[in-house]
């Protein structure tokens, strides 16, 4: 469990961007995005967004705004490999091979989770997980290892974790119950728009809740896959009331 002496961090803004820096992980900043206007007796639902290989912490983001100014606290963490620069200078970063470690993943959610409960008002049962590009397998681990602590997992132009012999990484338990929004841009190559197809069928068959929605676009993530984003969100919230009690977000993975 943290706590605000563990935390080393920059003060807290009203609304907007801050970094927040964990000593044990002092090289993987956690970037946090607060809503317009923020309601300190609101319970906000939580994004915790994962990035894409060559991505980073702030990179990813920056599309929170873009899914809502109001509707969300969101958080993001740098994957753990350095992969280099990118071309504005900063930190070019990877989750690893298909995601990485599930324990890797989903200990960044925890931390992440862990550091907003310290500061802001949010509600345990109401955390979701959006991977952008390679960081949907990333985002999928976590949500596999996380189970009933995460409410909902988003994959943007992303997959399921496969091994080498591409078969999915995953069991049933693990799948049964989760809620999954598989989003696609026709941007994407033929490729990757069939192993989406194969993972929403893998989804079904497992038995889980999962949506599909698929967008005309020269853009990799356009706007509208994004309101989108929030409106299935929005709609979850609406269809699922929050059963009496919080996750446990204090204890560890396992």
């Amino acid at each position: 469990m943290l706590n605000t002496q563990t935390l080393l961090q920059t003060e807290v803004p009203a609304e907007g961007y801050y970094t927040a820096t964990l000593p044990q992980s002092p090289a993987r900043p956690i970037r946090t995005f607060l809503p317009e206007q923020v309601q300190s007796r609101y319970a906000y639902p939580v994004l915790v967004m994962f990035h894409g290989r060559g991505g980073n912490e702030e990179e990813v983001l920056r599309l929170a705004p873009l899914v809502s100014r109001r509707n969300y606290i969101a958080v993001s963490v740098r994957g753990p490999e350095s992969i280099g620069n990118r071309g504005d200078g900063r930190a070019a970063c990877s989750w690893g091979d298909n995601g990485g470690s599930a324990d890797d993943s989903a200990d960044a959610a925890m931390q992440a989770v862990q550091m907003l409960r310290l500061h802001h008002n949010i509600h345990s049962q109401r955390v979701y997980l959006v991977g952008v590009n390679d960081g949907a397998a990333a985002a999928y681990r976590a949500a596999f290892a996380l189970g009933n602590r995460v409410a909902g997992v988003v994959a943007v132009n992303g997959n399921l974790p496969r091994s080498q012999g591409k078969i999915p990484l995953f069991n049933l338990e693990q799948v049964r119950k989760q809620r999954v929004l598989i989003c696609q841009s026709t941007s994407s190559s033929p490729t990757q728009e069939l192993n989406v197809l194969r993972d929403r069928k893998l989804f079904y068959a497992a038995g889980a809740e999962v949506a599909y929605r698929r967008f005309k676009s020269a853009a990799a993530v356009p706007p509208e896959m994004l309101r989108e984003v929030n409106r299935w969100i929005i709609d979850q919230i609406h269809a699922a009331p929050a059963e009496a009690g919080v996750r446990d977000w204090e204890s560890g993975v396992r």
